[in-house]
């Protein structure tokens, strides 16, 4: 799925945004294994660095033969930029900090990007909907009560990386919108290729080193990472971020957590309780909310 924010792609909006959030809801829904598979051989900074690099690496040889215009100066910056806040900080950081903080405690962490995206909108005279405000309340309580009984605890060090991912993810999703960008598969393929070489400078600085012989599983969860969770997912997050609300670009926080569970449940046989299902109605009925009138208007 390539998905572009620019000109000559404005006859079926509505189809590329339907696509962009199913892309996002599934596929990052889905990579909460995918990572745990991977952190058990390596490091979360070399993870990155190998993750992202690939993929940039692989979009770009895409953007080559398909001879799409290289971008500006500017634009290169600008998706340097962007690489920092919505990689390796706002992404990255929640990544590091599951070594010190329970899986709970991330999503409640992870939960709080559509208010703080929808705070830094604000401070850009972009106003929330009423269904927005409902729907936003709504979520996070449905995400709370799916993790009421479950152990949320996080080491100083843990608490102050999820404290911090959240609220730059949101910035760096504000900052983005309406920035001097290249179509969107190429502003994604230099953002992930400056996000692996960040990965791979804090990998070294930190002294990472691998933990054990990776698997064939281990191999193909990284393998799921590159294709899916950086080429398709990033690109349609992306799309997203340009062409829709604050609120409709990171409802993804509220429904990875619900697809996560609901692949524990099919693949390791998790019994969920009446509560869980309360809370999965509850962050079903905030998603509802939130994306019912989730397209530009047309200027």
């Amino acid at each position: 799925m390539i998905l572009s924010g620019k000109a000559g792609h404005k006859s079926r909006p509505q189809n590329h945004v339907s696509l962009a959030l199913v892309a996002v809801y599934l596929i990052w829904g889905s990579t909460y294994y995918a990572v745990h598979l991977t952190l058990q051989s390596f490091p979360p900074f070399l993870q990155g660095g190998i993750r992202f690099t690939l993929a940039g690496l692989l979009m770009l040889a895409i953007t080559w033969i398909q001879k799409k215009p290289l971008p500006t100066a500017k634009q290169l910056f600008n998706a340097f930029l962007a690489s920092i806040f919505l990689v390796v900080i706002g992404h990255m950081l929640l990544v590091y900090a599951q070594q010190w903080a329970t899986s709970s405690m991330t999503a409640l962490a992870a939960a709080t990007i559509p208010f703080w995206s929808t705070l830094w909108g604000m401070r850009r005279k972009q106003k929330p909907t009423r269904n927005d405000v409902l729907g936003l309340a709504l979520g996070f309580a449905g995400i709370v009560l799916l993790n009421l009984e479950k152990p949320m605890a996080a080491t100083p060090a843990g608490l102050l990386c999820l404290l911090i991912a959240p609220v730059v993810w949101a910035y760096g999703s504000i900052w983005l919108k309406g920035k001097d960008t290249p179509e969107t598969f190429t502003l994604n393929s230099f953002m992930m290729l400056f996000a692996g070489v960040q990965n791979f400078a804090i990998s070294f600085l930190l002294h990472e080193h691998l933990l054990r012989v990776p698997t064939l599983q281990t191999w193909g969860a990284l393998g799921f990472l590159v294709v899916f969770g950086s080429m398709i997912a990033y690109t349609a997050s992306a799309y997203l971020i340009q062409n829709t609300r604050p609120a409709v670009a990171t409802s993804f926080a509220y429904v990875n957590p619900v697809i996560a569970l609901l692949l524990g449940g099919l693949l390791a046989g998790e019994h969920l309780p009446f509560k869980g299902w309360l809370a999965v109605a509850m962050i079903i009925g905030a998603v509802v909310l939130v994306v019912l009138k989730p397209f530009k208007k047309a200027p």
